[in-house]
């Protein structure tokens, strides 16, 4: 596509989309502000679990994390942060709920000339020791209440002694934790104990070094946080199917950060499952090249009732010639897959999909802007590489979900600059997209 027929491409797509697009931002906006607000403060350990319980929560809550001073989403940390940072987190809005926890990094080695800065050594100072951390939480609890917010604290999760950088001891859980429900008790704040919860399900729920959730296991955590925010709420829980549908999603990073809010927005009605390796952690499926060499494995014996897959995003970028899985910016080199490969790889695997039984439905890929970060990708092959796909699964009978389409009018609302990624607001779009298809194959 030359520059001119790009620009009338974008005008022409721009004007049938932009005004149903402004309309469902609007409608979006507006439903948001009626909703209870929920802020979450807490750690790294909340990564696996956020995305999921604000799908868990989509149009009955609207929850939010605390940002830095460029709007992106920060991890609470520990309680010396919280308390420099608790004044600019709550900021002027009107909280229902805040939902907290501080316990995991104040409970680390710090080094010794700059308490800001993990340690691995178990000889050097904690980041805060358990009277300052009683105190800090004082502080930190004393300018929630001021808000008016319904407040519920989560207790320090356990974790495994065992390769765990920064130090840490998981003997010092059990003291942080009786402090903070001391604090939390003269106070009158609620104590969620997700330690109770994962202790006895550490080799299920946690990663093999033992700090964070599995990713695969972040949907019961997400469940018992949603329960307990319903529960402080006074709001009633969803309810759901009593045998779930099972969902197969294969896909690119991009699907990466759909899946989560996925995960929670179908919860009740599908159990979305993806390939993983053996920690739990979600795979990027890649490009055909990768699909064609792993799709009997991915598939397994599941039962399947609807796969939902994309690929083409890697298809499209440059490689080294002959290294197919060796990132090139060199335009003189070739796509991993060009569009003839890329077509006989995307029939092969359609023809392994459909021989499962399951209801399938084909993600178009994404647009970018023009020079994108990382390996090389032209602006005008995602429009290339969509048409040979579309024309395989009309063939097929094969649902298209246009998520192309969806985000072209309104890529710099939803993507970070210069990026083939989203931003999380834009993830969770597409997730709406996502679940929608999802449903409607099972209906």
């Amino acid at each position: 596509m030359n520059t001119n027929s790009t620009k009338s491409y974008l005008l022409k797509l721009g004007s049938i989309l932009l005004l149903s697009c402004l309309t469902a931002c609007a409608s979006s906006d507006k439903a948001s502000k009626d909703l209870p607000k929920v802020l979450l403060i807490t750690d790294s350990v909340a990564r696996n679990y956020t995305n999921i319980l604000k799908g868990l929560q989509h149009g009955r809550l609207d929850i939010r994390v605390p940002t830095n001073e460029n709007g992106d989403a920060t991890n609470g940390e520990g309680t010396t942060k919280g308390v420099a940072e608790i004044d600019r987190w709550l900021g002027d809005e009107d909280w229902d709920l805040v939902y907290f926890n501080f316990g995991l990094h104040d409970l680390m080695r710090a080094d010794p000339r700059n308490p800001n800065r993990a340690s691995h050594n178990p000889n050097d100072p904690l980041q805060a020791t358990p009277d300052v951390y009683e105190a800090n939480l004082e502080t930190i609890v004393e300018k929630l209440k001021a808000t008016g917010a319904t407040l519920v604290f989560s207790n320090t999760i356990p974790f495994r002694q065992e390769n765990r950088r920064p130090y840490r001891n998981a003997d010092h859980v059990d003291e942080y934790n009786r402090r903070a429900e001391k604090v939390m008790r003269n106070h009158g704040v609620a104590v969620h104990d997700l330690h109770g919860f994962v202790q006895p399900r550490m080799e299920e729920l946690m990663t093999p070094r033992g700090l964070n959730i599995r990713p695969d296991r972040g949907l019961d955590v997400a469940l018992q946080i949603s329960s307990e925010l319903e529960r402080a709420l006074g709001i009633k829980s969803k309810t759901g199917a009593e045998t779930p549908a099972n969902v197969l999603l294969l896909g690119d990073s991009v699907s990466l950060g759909y899946t989560p809010f996925v995960q929670g927005l179908v919860h009740g009605q599908a159990t979305i499952h993806r390939p993983q390796n053996d920690g739990g952690g979600y795979l990027n499926c890649a490009g055909t090249h990768n699909g064609i060499a792993n799709i009997d494995e991915w598939l397994g014996d599941g039962d399947w009732d609807v796969i939902h897959f994309n690929f083409g995003l890697h298809d499209l970028k440059h490689v080294y010639p002959g290294q197919p899985n060796k990132n090139s910016t060199d335009p003189s080199h070739p796509q991993q897959s060009d569009l003839v490969q890329y077509e006989k790889n995307l029939r092969e695997i359609v023809a392994k999909l459909k021989a499962t039984g399951a209801k399938l439905v084909f993600a178009t890929t994404t647009p970018y802007p023009d020079k994108p970060g990382g390996p090389l990708r032209r602006a005008d092959q995602p429009a290339k590489y969509n048409a040979v796909a579309t024309q395989i699964m009309k063939e097929n009978g094969v649902t298209i979900n246009e998520l192309h389409d969806f985000v072209l009018p309104q890529m710099e609302a939803l993507m970070p600059p210069s990026n083939v990624h989203f931003t999380p607001a834009g993830s969770l779009e597409l997730a709406l997209k996502v679940a929608d298809h999802i449903e409607k194959a099972l209906n």
